[in-house]
């Protein structure tokens, strides 16, 4: 060996030409070719296919190609001698070159692989085979205050990754979770551009609070809508007390851990989405037109008069509609279709940029926005622009401080919806003049039917709203020990926006007569500034190689203000002003407000773990807040966990059972999501008589309605969780299932007062809020994934969520006299949900051969029919007995009326289940999702379902109404005219079954071969389509025409998309 380092150093400069390349190589093998015979093996260990030679230098390159577990090779691997800051990443071709010490032990890392480390020996050449990362149980889980790997998980918590986000092209990164998360119900409500979701977790908790979860954005409180859904690495949903009691009062309604996109040391990433896009084929039902429009007007005539009209004009006049003035359009052909007329075809757009990098002393990144929607309305279109910014600094081995920044800018224009009222107006006119401008009145000589896209002319609507979010979270790291360390970080939010509306005196409401005809406008500001500053000390430290305690103190203080001011007038002179010169109008009214909340908290949480099996946590904060009297409470929370798994007496399902573990959490949550001021006693001057002494006008005060209470406390949730995690066959399914118990006491809720100590006014009483009332949830939820066919050209991977649950008002306390009526008037009904749907249940219509049923009601065939309490006797002949035991009978002679006794429980606005069903299939480059919702057990009460009414001169063309030769049980029958003395003929309408599947979201995709791609420097390029929307599917036929989504909703209804885009990263 010292013979052959000696020539080693002999030729070691003249290695840097080829001459002396190749007499180095020669010199070697005749050296040893001298003291030894050649050593050459070939080995195969660990996906590593390796040619040994022996070594004759203690520092020498090393060459090597890395491949993904197809055999593709991989760009961009980070390759590091290992205890060093030595290290490369691979080309294009998957190749590196590095310059290794003796004996040196390469890392190779890359994401979504695993981490291998590979001793070089006396290797100069490798072939190093990565294989997917399919180990769920290190995977990182973002909790309160920290991290924990999945394995030590106690709570119940969901995760979603950022690949499952970007699936659904939406500027709100809320939609996109829809379906994907059991347990959290999300819907959209309204197809209006850049409006937002309802989300819900785990039922309703609360009757007046809100219930929208806390947001956490890289450990402080943020706002998810002004987050571009790009910058979201992941998000984690905390779900049961035990995980949420950490935050304490802001926790109750769940907690959603958004961690963004962050830089990785020894590496620089670019990367570029942008995807185009088609918003239209909204659900929306057209009005009857062309000789179905007249055939129910016939109906009508026939229904009301018992014979039919002898002619056009006899029918029109009988209607009411001028004959002469339509009847040269009904000649002519000139039907108008107003809903295609209104809705049109939109457009969605967004970019988004980022680029992250750095090495072990700074990292930083940086990302920019735009999307733009043009919703399917004229004049509705919204702009959103985001940009982030953040920077780490590593001062030094103890120290490391940085900042992470956005800031956020929208810009929306919207406009009004007056597509529902083509079910009460004329189908037919010119919708355009002769030079192609919108005809005020579409029917000549009738000045009482308007085009319903009259605003969209020029000057006579408008509605702009503009807003910026900035916030700046500037925190410091410190390291005292390896088991302890302190972070700070402090949460800054400054926003502000304004909205101005102008209506000029010639909008649709005004020419129909429904408002006063009078220019006016208004102007609305409002500023928010949040500040949060919390301190995190963290100690984690392992004991007797089996035992790991971590424990975290926590203080957190916050602030937040926010200021409104509103400026209105009217009887401007012209509209170019809008709403840049109210000064100009006659009639001004100005108004302004201010809002201040204060939270001080302090908490502290435990861990426990022996030997990674047994697992407990503990948890406790304490919460003050400015806006209850009674500030203080405490929120403590515990959980236990067993890996069951682990146990000796499961070895033998070692070979199939990845992982069994049993999780139970008990924890206490607040929730002081009340007005500022909601427990003091306000006074007002306003719409008071001013009195006046003798010397002129003497300003006074009376108390607000609302009256202040100085014993209000909290809301507090008392919930029990029980969980069951598992992963089976090499992670190939794995899933969850929650049982969750949550009981919210103390809920709070306004009441009347008596009149015995003085009223508002002479019938308005006092209103006080108190903690009255108690709610319950109680559910069980499923996650399951698997991973049905892995091959190395193919794979196909499934997700499914399910979520039951049953929530119900379990007490109420309105004071003594409180009547089963009264809690009706109020919307309450006592183990029910919040939102129950109570009223009159349609059994169908009557039928000619039920007419004298029908008459011991007082009502017809064709008429409704409704759930009622008497009891049929006979034909004809139906029975009420009352509570004391009489009975009273009713015929035809004596009919029966309906009343408010009659309505019955109907269901309730929230789904009883909801479905997720996730596909992915991946064949080669190509790649296909199918991803489908379902809501179930809901019921709709919408404005689509109600717009049956006798004189209406048109309907929805999907109410299948009765005729004598058309017996249905959906729609009764159409009258010009008619008035009844018994019951009504119409009660029943418009509520339904509202359930419903669908299929949201289709996405073919295709990612570029790497060898293709890296002429042109990139690592990644993907080129998709994605349709959303596509179909849906109803219980209720009534439905088919209408999204279910937004409840049946009558304005603006959701679209169908189309978008194609791309993704590249370099």
């Amino acid at each position: 060996m010292k013979k052959e380092q000696k020539v080693m150093h002999l030729f070691a400069g003249v290695g840097t030409r080829n001459y002396g390349r190749t007499f180095l190589v020669w010199g070697l093998s005749s050296v040893m070719a001298f003291s030894a015979f050649p050593i050459m093996a070939e080995t195969s260990l660990g996906g590593v296919k390796s040619t040994n030679s022996q070594v004759v230098n203690q520092t020498r390159t090393v060459t090597g190609t890395i491949l993904d577990e197809t055999g593709e090779p991989l760009i961009g691997v980070s390759v590091q001698v290992k205890g060093t800051t030595t290290g490369t990443i691979t080309d294009f071709d998957g190749k590196f070159s590095l310059s290794v010490p003796a004996n040196a032990t390469l890392t190779v890392s890359y994401i979504g692989y695993q981490t291998q480390d590979i001793k070089v020996g006396n290797q100069r050449n490798l072939t190093i085979s990565l294989k997917p990362d399919n180990k769920l149980l290190d995977e990182v889980v973002v909790i309160g205050y920290g991290t924990v790997k999945k394995r030590d998980l106690t709570g119940a918590v969901s995760s979603v990754k950022s690949e499952e986000l970007t699936m659904t092209p939406v500027a709100n990164a809320i939609e996109a979770m829809q379906g994907r998360v059991a347990g959290l119900d999300i819907t959209r409500e309204s197809g209006k551009a850049g409006s937002d979701s309802k989300i819900l977790l785990r039922g309703n908790r609360s009757l007046t609070a809100e219930q929208e979860p806390l947001y956490i954005i890289d450990g402080i409180a943020g706002s998810i809508t002004n987050l571009n859904p790009n910058d979201i690495a992941s998000m984690d949903i905390l779900k049961d007390a035990s995980s949420t009691a950490i935050y304490g009062a802001a926790g109750a309604n769940g907690v959603i851990m958004i961690t963004t996109k962050q830089a990785e040391v020894g590496r620089v990433q670019v990367d570029f989405d942008a995807y185009y896009g088609v918003n239209g084929f909204a659900k929306y039902p057209s009005a009857m037109k062309g000789q179905e429009w007249l055939n129910y007007l016939e109906e009508g005539y026939y229904a009301s008069n018992g014979t039919h009209s002898s002619s056009q004009n006899e029918l029109l006049t009988a209607w009411g509609i001028q004959a002469d003035a339509i009847t040269p359009y009904i000649d002519a052909g000139k039907w108008v279709d107003w809903v295609d007329e209104t809705l049109k075809t939109g457009t969605q757009q967004n970019y988004s940029l980022s680029v992250r990098g750095g090495n072990e002393k700074i990292k930083g990144n940086f990302s920019l926005g735009y999307n733009s929607t043009k919703g399917i309305y004229e004049g509705d279109n919204s702009e959103m622009f985001t940009t982030r910014f953040g920077l780490d600094v590593k001062v030094s081995d103890m120290v490391k401080m940085g900042i992470q920044s956005g800031l956020t800018y929208k810009n929306g224009h919207s406009s009004n919806s007056r597509v529902n009222k083509t079910f009460s107006t004329i189908p037919l006119g010119d919708v355009y003049d002769e030079n192609g401008d919108i005809n005020i009145y579409p029917i000549t000589g009738m000045q009482d039917v308007v085009s319903l896209i009259n605003d969209q002319r020029e000057g006579i609507y408008a509605s702009n709203s503009k807003s910026y979010s900035i916030t700046a979270n500037p925190y410091i790291d410190v390291t005292f020990l390896p088991e302890l360390t302190f972070r700070s970080i402090l949460g800054t939010s400054l926003s502000n926006s304004r909205s101005g509306k102008f209506n000029s005196d010639e909008t649709y409401m005004m020419l129909m007569g429904s408002s006063a005809a009078v220019r006016n406008a208004s102007y609305d500001t409002s500023l928010g500034y949040n500040y949060t500053w919390e301190n995190i000390l963290n100690y984690n430290q392992t004991f007797a190689k089996d035992h790991n305690v971590s424990a975290t103190l926590i203080s957190s203080w916050s602030k937040n203000q926010s200021e409104k001011s509103s400026a209105y007038n009217e009887g401007f002179l012209y509209n170019d002003f809008l709403w840049y010169s109210l000064s100009s109008g006659t009639n001004p009214s100005v108004g302004s407000s201010y809002s201040h909340k204060n939270k001080l908290s302090f908490a502290a949480r435990v861990n426990y773990s022996y030997k990674g099996r047994y697992l407990f946590t503990a948890s406790v904060r304490r919460d003050g807040v400015s806006q209850l009297y009674n500030n203080w409470d405490t929120f403590p929370a515990v959980a236990l966990a067993w890996r069951i798994s682990d146990e000796k007496f499961m070895e033998s399902t070692q070979s199939w059972l990845d992982n069994l573990k049993l999780r139970v959490g008990y924890g206490v949550s607040g929730n002081p999501n009340v007005n500022a001021y909601v427990s003091r006693s306000e006074v007002t001057s306003k719409d008071l008589d001013a009195l006046n002494f003798g010397n002129g006008p003497v300003n006074t005060s009376v108390l607000t309605q609302a009256v202040g209470n100085m014993n209000m406390g909290w809301e507090k949730s008392y919930n029990l969780n029980i969980g069951l995690d598992f992963s089976l066959f090499n992670s190939r399914i794995d899933g969850t299932i929650e049982y969750y118990d949550t009981d919210t006491k103390d809920v709070l809720y306004s009441r009347d007062l008596p009149f015995s100590g003085g009223g508002f006014t002479a019938k308005k009483p006092y209103q006080m809020v108190c903690n009255i009332a108690r709610m319950q949830n109680r559910g069980v939820e499923l996650t399951l994934n698997t991973r049905n066919i892995v091959t190395k050209d193919f794979q196909w991977n499934s997700t499914i969520t399910f979520a039951r649950n049953k929530e119900q008002v379990k007490s109420i306390d309105l004071g003594s006299a409180t009547t089963v009526d009264n809690l009706v008037s109020l919307g309450l009904f006592l183990g029910h949900p919040k939102n129950t749907v109570y009223g009159y249940k349609k059994l169908g219509i009557w039928q000619k051969e039920e007419a004298a049923d029908a008459a011991a009601f007082g009502l017809l065939p064709g008429d409704t029919k409704v759930q009622s309490r008497l009891v049929k006797k006979s034909d004809g002949v139906w029975t009420l007995t009352d509570e004391e035991g009489n009975v009273t009978e009713y015929t035809a002679e004596n009919p029966y009326t309906i009343a408010s006794d009659d309505r019955v429980i109907m269901g309730q606005t929230s789904p009883k289940w909801n479905f997720g069903f996730n596909n992915s299939f991946t064949y080669k480059g190509f790649d296909l999702n199918v991803f489908i919702t379902a809501r179930y057990g809901q019921m709709v009460s919408g404005g689509l379902l109600g717009y049956f009414s006798y004189g209406s001169k048109n309907m929805p063309a999907f109410y299948n109404y009765w005729t004598e030769d058309n017996p249905t049980n959906e729609y009764p029958r159409p009258y010009m005219q008619r008035s009844t003395s018994n019951s009504s003929p119409t009660s029943g309408l418009g509520i339904v079954d509202g359930s419903y599947w669908k299929v949201k979201t289709i996405s073919l995709g295709y990612t570029l071969p790497k060898k293709l791609i890296a002429k042109l420097n990139m690592t990644r390029c993907r080129i998709y389509g994605t349709v959303s929307n596509p179909f849906i599917f109803t219980k209720e036929s009534l439905l088919k025409d209408v999204d279910p989504e937004t409840g049946a909703s009558d304005s603006f209804p959701l679209y169908k998309q189309i978008v194609f885009g791309v993704n590249v990263s370099f």
